[in-house]
């Protein structure tokens, strides 16, 4: 009788999947290398060239929305599974951890310093080396800034935070935590 066959998945694909992944696999590597390029043009352009810019960022994000713009110094890991709608703003000093999906929604505007992490540590010494994520959404009109950006995360099995918009007479943001 023929033994099922198992696929063992690419790190890349573990990552993607909110698995426990080796951040120093060589495919993981060569694209966070390839994005640190796309970085280093895309901070070395002046802000006010805003179609050069918008250039690099088509180039490197998974997605950009007309009218969108980041001002530098931005950072991330791939930029790939970065995705922003249309008339975005992502303001001086932000960084996106993007080992997972972070998803932004049309005309949201994200404030300076503001660091979005789709990466979980595990504490357990035996598997500290490993990583898990999760994947991050913004949607439509959030307003988020760094003093609010204080998102916490069990340990474990990937989750999926959402952030958005609220009626006027509450906050201008939401964050919620949902499971996967």
């Amino acid at each position: 009788m023929d033994e099922p066959q198992t696929m063992k998945l690419r790190e890349k694909e573990k990552m993607l999947a909110g698995e426990l992944y080796r951040s120093t696999d060589p495919e993981l590597q060569t694209e966070m290398a390839k994005a640190q390029q796309h970085l280093r043009r895309l901070n070395a352009i002046p802000n006010e060239a805003a179609e050069q810019r918008f250039e690099v960022l088509q180039g490197m994000l998974g997605r950009i929305g007309t009218g969108s713009q980041i001002k530098s110094p931005f950072s991330c890991d791939y930029g790939v599974h970065i995705r922003i709608g249309k008339n975005g703003f992502i303001n001086y000093g932000c960084v996106f951890l993007d080992c997972n999906l972070i998803i932004i929604g049309d005309d949201a505007q994200i404030g300076p310093g503001v660091h979005i992490y789709t990466a979980l540590h595990p504490v357990d010494p035996e598997i500290r080396s490993i990583v898990a994520m999760t994947r991050t959404i913004c949607g439509p009109r959030t307003f988020l800034d760094r003093s609010q950006a204080k998102l916490r995360f069990r340990s474990g099995a990937p989750h999926l935070v959402e952030c958005r918009a609220l009626a006027r007479d509450q906050p201008r943001w939401a964050c919620r935590q949902l499971s996967t």
